[in-house]
């Protein structure tokens, strides 16, 4: 498996492992229905991987733009349990709230982890309303190009 798809699939065990009570999803393409939140929603960013010559081996950085996308639905002051849910996400990628969590995913990542924005988007109303807060990670790791499916630590 290439290295950016070890990391998504990494990514997904640990904030399902860390947020049990929440839908933890990978690429999905269907809207997440307001009775299934909380959820955490992970798909490559559409800017797609950035790649770096660093050696002259030919070694390569590769930046994956990872969207985390925290969901929360039904409740007054959505925005703020989304952003709550934004934090304890934040906390969990940048080693501070449990970091055997996150010891695989950072092992693939030798360049680092590191958030690059966010934002909030409500939609819906009533019932079917939905706060998203959107996270955009960066996950950075080296690969020899001939070998993709292995992450240079």
């Amino acid at each position: 498996m290439h290295v950016k798809r070890q990391i998504l699939h990494a990514l997904r065990v640990a904030l399902a492992e860390a947020f049990a009570s929440a839908l933890v999803d990978l690429d999905r393409l269907d809207p997440v229905p307001a009775g299934r939140c909380p959820a955490i929603l992970l798909r490559e960013s559409d800017s797609g991987e950035g790649i770096t010559k660093v050696t002259a081996e030919g070694i390569q950085r590769r930046d994956l733009p990872v969207s985390v996308s925290m969901c929360v639905a039904r409740a007054t002051g959505y925005g703020d349990e989304a952003d709550a849910l934004g934090l304890q996400v934040e906390q969990l990628l940048a080693g501070g709230s449990q970091p055997d969590l996150t010891t695989d995913l950072e092992g693939l990542c030798c360049f680092g982890i590191a958030l690059r924005g966010s934002r909030l988007f409500m939609s819906g109303e009533g019932e079917t309303a939905i706060a998203v807060l959107m996270h955009t990670w960066i996950f950075s790791y080296a690969v020899d190009p001939a070998q993709p499916d292995v992450a240079i630590t």
